[in-house]
């Protein structure tokens, strides 16, 4: 009689795992309108809820490991409570985030591997559970095995799943970025600085700017408002409202300058509360570039004297000149790779060509169907 119970136990486990399965498989596929003052609000808990599933499953990693041996049953019960806690909290982020995807302030390419990376989690992590039920009552050593290896796959998924949250957040170089700035502070010293005058104002002092402080947010992959900011063009383009952000010739009547000159209290300041703010100089170079007309190729030389010439300006402009110079270094000697990238192309049997998308001289690399095989 009892055994009888206990499979009719394991077979109503399995019927609701599976269950929860589809639900959170289905999640990304229902038609979620972002006008829903509830599940709006809900949706932007998203990035607080999140942390408490994360910090359970350290806790679960942990106790694991160190109580592998182990066969206590307390022990047992309190990380069976632990596992189901962290489910729970693991939906609710998972509902929570489909419903922030809805806002359609983020780009489909990396919310939808973020998206799937979190549903694959939750699903991985109800599946652990399981198994771990069925190793518990039976002490079968293939559930022990079955329910570890998809701990560790979690683990794997979940490491994932945050990188391109992260990437989702603040860019997709956010995690290389201090990487890419010890590269330039090693070859900064071996470039010839440009002449401010001959220095482009957006492409080699403004740009960089918006890179720094408003491309986070303001990008293909995140667009808060519409709005991407990562190239002239885009820029002019505005946001949801249609309306450029930059009336030439006018920087008081322009949104950019509005925004970035409120009080930091204000419902409108640019940037958020968090970030990192455009200082006086910076909001100056904006101003004296679009009085002037905003054009893509002013350069300093071109326009009346800018009026902030102190000693921090000419040292910006300095260090502004050596990252160009830097990158039209990297720049050439990527084009002097182009032949021996060819070259390698046929002996490798694969599809080397320039990436025509942008004018840095980079690459893309594909592979010929049916495939050469090389000896």
């Amino acid at each position: 009689m009892r055994s009888a119970n206990k499979k009719k136990t394991n077979r109503n486990f399995w019927i609701i795992y599976l269950l929860l399965s589809l639900v959170v498989l289905a999640m990304p596929f229902l038609n979620i309108q972002n006008d829903n003052f509830l599940l709006n609000t809900f949706g932007r808990l998203h990035p607080l809820l999140i942390h408490f599933p994360l910090a359970f499953l350290i806790l679960i990693f942990t106790a694991e490991w160190f109580t592998r041996k182990s066969n206590n049953q307390m022990i047992n019960r309190m990380l069976s409570l632990l596992y189901q806690i962290t489910l729970l909290l693991s939906i609710l982020s998972v509902m929570a985030g489909v419903f922030l995807s809805a806002s359609g302030e983020y780009g489909e390419s990396l919310l939808k591997l973020h998206s799937w990376g979190g549903i694959v989690s939750v699903i991985l992590l109800s599946w652990t559970i399981y198994f771990r039920h069925k190793y518990l009552a039976g002490y079968q050593s293939v559930h022990k095995l079955i329910y570890r290896s998809l701990l560790i796959i979690l683990g794997l998924a979940i490491f994932y799943t945050g990188h391109q949250g992260g990437s989702l957040t603040h860019g997709s170089d956010f995690l290389i970025q201090p990487f890419q700035q010890l590269a330039q502070n090693e070859k900064r010293n071996d470039v010839k600085p440009k002449s401010p005058e001959q220095m482009l104002v957006f492409e080699e002092i403004l740009l960089p700017i918006l890179q720094s402080k408003c491309v986070s947010c303001h990008n293909p992959e995140k667009s808060k408002g519409g709005l991407i900011l990562a190239t002239f063009d885009q820029m002019f383009d505005g946001g949801d409202s249609g309306a450029s952000i930059i009336q030439p010739g006018d920087p008081s009547s322009s949104e950019l300058i509005k925004r970035v000159t409120h009080e930091p209290t204000h419902d409108d300041f640019m940037p958020p509360e968090g970030k990192k703010e455009l200082s006086q100089m910076e909001i100056e170079l904006f101003k004296w570039w679009i009085s002037n007309g905003a054009n893509l190729m002013d350069t300093l030389g071109s326009g009346p004297k800018i009026s902030t010439s102190t000693l921090a300006f000419d040292n910006f402009l300095k260090t502004l000149s050596s990252k160009q110079a830097l990158a039209k270094s990297e720049r050439k000697a990527r084009v002097l790779a182009g032949p021996k990238l060819m070259k390698l192309s046929f002996d490798l049997g694969l599809v080397i060509e320039k990436d025509l998308s942008n004018d840095s001289a980079f690459y893309t690399v594909s592979m010929r169907l049916p495939p050469k095989f090389v000896d």
